[in-house]
C-alpha cells in the first residue's frame, strides 16, 4: 500500500470530520427547543423535548396569564403532555419532521397532535425556513353546543439544543478503497451501547476476521458528518493495537472537492515486528455506498 496516499487520505478524512457538534437526524439522542407563540390565543410559549432513542416527546405549554382571572403572572400554571410514541422523517434538505399523537376521541375525550419541524440542518439552496416550528392541535366534541371544536396553536424557535450524539443502529456492507490486506467486509454499530462489530474479508480468501469494540464514542461536526471512533491496544502484552474510525457522510452540508462516500471506514493497525525489530503500522480504507439505518427499540 502506498503509505503517502494512505496518510494523505486519512488526513483528508480527519480534516473533514473535526469541528463542533451539528445536528443530523441519525446522530441525535435528544433535542430540546424553546418556542414562542405566533398569535396563539391560549399560550405564550412552549418547550418541547424529543428523545429519539426512546421515541418520546414531552411538551410543556405556558398559557396566556390573565390576572383578572386569578392567574399569577410570576408563576403561571403550565400544561404538560407526554407522548410515548413519535414518528420522525427527514427530507432531502435535512429537515426533520416529528409527529406525536394522543387520541381520546373514541372514549369521549380530546385528540391532541403535535407536529415539530426541525430545520436547523437545512442544506438546500434558497430561503432557509425557520429553525424550528411547532403546531399544537386539539379536537373534541362539544356536547353542550352539539358541534366539533378544533383549535391550532403555532409556535416558532430560532434555536434547537442537542444532547448526546447518537447514531442509532446501522449496518453496512464494505468494499476496499485502498487496502492490500482486505477486499471488503461488513459493519454493525449500535450507538445505544457504544458497540461496534467489524468483519474484514482478507484478499487471499482466508477466513474472515471479526473485531468487536465496546468503547465507541461519536461526535458530529459542523458539516453534519458523524464520526465514530473505537479502539483497543494490546501492545503491552505483545499484541496488536487497532483503531477504527467510521465517518457517516450522509448529512454532509459542506462543499468538497469530490463527492464523499456514504460511509468511510479507516482501519489503523499497529504491532511490534520482531523480524523488522520495530513497530509496523498499516492503514486500510474501506467504504460503503449505502447503509441500513435500523430503528432502535425502546
Amino acid at each position: 500500500m502506498n503509505s503517502f496516499f494512505a496518510r494523505t487520505t486519512l488526513l483528508g478524512l480527519s480534516l473533514i470530520a473535526s469541528a463542533a457538534a451539528a445536528k443530523p437526524f441519525q446522530s441525535l439522542d435528544t433535542i430540546k427547543a424553546e418556542f414562542t407563540a405566533l398569535g396563539s390565543p391560549r399560550y405564550v410559549s412552549a418547550t418541547a423535548t424529543i428523545n429519539y432513542a426512546k421515541d418520546t416527546l414531552d411538551l410543556v405549554l405556558v398559557p396566556v396569564c390573565n390576572p383578572a382571572e386569578g392567574c399569577d403572572v410570576n408563576e403561571p400554571a403550565t400544561a404538560a403532555y407526554s407522548f410515548e410514541s413519535v414518528n420522525s422523517t427527514v427530507d432531502r434538505c435535512g429537515v426533520v419532521k416529528t409527529v406525536a399523537l394522543m387520541d381520546y376521541i373514541p372514549v369521549d375525550g380530546t385528540r391532541t397532535q403535535v407536529t415539530l419541524t426541525d430545520a436547523s440542518n437545512f442544506s438546500c439552496r434558497g430561503r432557509k425556513p425557520a429553525v424550528a416550528t411547532l403546531n399544537f392541535e386539539q379536537k373534541w366534541y362539544d356536547r353542550i353546543n352539539g358541534k366539533w371544536i378544533q383549535i391550532r396553536d403555532r409556535f416558532a424557535s430560532d434555536y434547537v439544543e442537542t444532547a448526546v450524539a447518537f447514531q442509532g443502529v446501522i449496518r453496512a456492507e464494505l468494499e476496499s478503497v485502498t487496502s492490500q490486506a482486505f477486499k471488503g467486509g461488513s459493519l454493525f454499530f449500535d450507538g445505544r451501547k457504544t458497540y461496534v462489530e467489524l468483519t474484514l474479508n482478507p484478499v487471499d480468501g482466508s477466513e474472515s476476521q471479526i473485531f468487536t469494540f465496546d468503547n465507541a464514542y461519536t461526535t458530529v461536526n459542523d458539516c453534519g458528518i458523524i464520526q465514530t471512533v473505537a479502539s483497543f491496544d494490546n501492545k503491552p502484552v505483545d499484541g496488536p493495537a487497532m483503531k477504527v474510525t467510521i465517518n457517516n457522510n450522509r448529512n454532509n452540508t459542506c462543499p468538497t472537492f469530490a463527492p464523499l462516500n456514504t460511509l468511510d471506514v479507516v482501519v489503523e493497525n499497529e504491532y511490534y515486528s520482531r523480524l523488522e525489530r520495530g513497530l509496523v503500522k498499516t492503514v486500510d480504507l474501506l467504504k460503503a455506498d449505502d447503509i441500513a439505518l435500523i430503528k432502535p427499540g425502546k
